[in-house]
């Protein structure tokens, strides 16, 4: 859910409510509450101020930042030699590369008016972002899984970043610019019905809401349907277990992670002692429920390993775990986090969910940040502070965060 400030803003700028509390979810003092009257009113200056048809005419800026600029500008705090790496998996078509260039998206969005409704972003909320997910009951959820960009910001955002990716993803696939729009319209319709409905219901039901697979059956027509029902089933099928030869071999009676340059390697500056480290300080950053199953399992292998387009390049590790018995693996991601692409653009947050310079650990689920969201998928997300080689910590080098 969102909480409204007042009115819409200028060109990059956000307003604030009345009585200059910054409008953030979250935060070490929890914001008063405005009654449902106050909401709808507004809701309705911020469109009044900012109107739809506003936010759908885009035109460069004259002093619009080159995107090819702001890319090689990113590729400055990555691991030079997986920088070609990323541009070959953006070059392919306009669709990866979409992927791939947060920055410049982000750029452009703040550099035109916006409504000041402020909410949680995602910050990277295109098509290929959405899938199926375990959540923690073992259940299959539609969610969204990265939040490598999440920051506090105005709601449209991330509405502008998927419906612009429909539209790309729709002329990559060959389809006309009539089903492109229409596409669009659907899912902005969708969002829009959506959130009328949870603004009519209790906090604690809209935290528990969510979309599981066979809800998403309801809204295929028939031709989709067998198509759909093979990816559940598929996805079903798709745990640790199931990777376990895919990505291990036994060497002299060891489980190991298989190398497979430059996608999957093992680094020098990255010990085993560093690696246990960091999974230490992550231990401490998860429930108790989590911790307790953690401990079941012990370190095997580690290694780095390429994940996305838009963050090829930073770091991330794959950690595999190994339970009692063979049939027993846990696979376990470390990424880095870096300043959110938005954060260059918009004012300084109250409360941020990761830090630059830190990396988050997931076991396949979704960050810290997903609580404003509502989600269910993230159950095992935590934080862990990586103290590395100077190789390693110039890669993470921090701004503000």
């Amino acid at each position: 859910m969102s909480r409204a400030a007042s009115g819409g803003s200028d060109r990059g700028s956000t307003t604030l409510p009345p009585g200059g509390d910054p409008p953030h979810p979250g935060g070490d003092v929890p914001p008063a509450r405005p009654d449902p009257a106050t909401l709808v009113a507004a809701g309705r200056a911020a469109r009044d101020a900012v109107p739809a048809a506003t936010l759908g005419d885009w035109r460069p800026a004259a002093d619009r930042p080159d995107p090819i600029a702001l890319l090689e500008e990113q590729a400055t705090t990555r691991f030079a030699e997986l920088v070609p790496v990323r541009y070959g998996r953006m070059s392919p078509t306009p669709f990866t590369f979409y992927r791939g260039a947060a920055l410049p998206m982000a750029a452009d969005l703040t550099a035109r008016p916006n409504t000041g409704i402020i909410v949680q972003l995602c910050g990277d909320a295109h098509l290929s972002n959405f899938g199926l997910f375990a959540s923690p009951e073992r259940d299959l959820v539609f969610d969204i899984n990265d939040f490598d960009e999440t920051l506090h910001g105005p709601f449209e955002f991330d509405l502008m970043r998927l419906s612009a990716s429909l539209v790309v993803a729709a002329r990559d696939r060959g389809f006309s610019a009539h089903e492109g729009r229409h596409a669009v319209h659907r899912a902005v319709r969708s969002y829009a019905t959506h959130m009328a409905t949870y603004a009519a219901m209790r906090a604690i039901d809209v935290y528990y809401a969510r979309v599981d697979a066979a809800t998403i059956l309801t809204y295929v027509d028939k031709r989709a349907r067998p198509m759909l029902e093979s990816t559940v089933k598929t996805t079903a099928r798709h745990d640790a277990l199931h990777e376990l030869p895919k990505l291990t071999a036994v060497v002299d009676g060891h489980r190991r992670i298989i190398e497979r340059p430059p996608t999957i390697v093992r680094r020098e500056e990255m010990s085993l002692a560093i690696a246990k480290a960091a999974l230490l300080d992550y231990r401490q950053t998860l429930q108790e429920d989590r911790r307790v199953l953690l401990d079941r399992y012990q370190v095997e292998d580690y290694a780095f390993k390429v994940v996305g387009v838009g963050s090829v390049g930073l770091g991330a590790i794959v950690a595999l775990f190994m339970g009692v018995s063979e049939d027993d693996p846990l696979f376990l991601q470390i990424k880095q986090a870096e300043a959110s692409v938005y954060e260059r653009f918009l004012p300084p947050a109250t409360s941020r969910t990761t830090a630059s310079g830190w990396w988050l650990a997931s076991a396949g689920c979704r960050p810290p940040a997903t609580c404003c969201w509502g989600g269910s998928a993230g159950s095992r997300m935590g934080a862990t502070g990586m103290s590395a080689s100077s190789r390693t910590r110039r890669a993470v080098r921090s701004s503000r965060r």
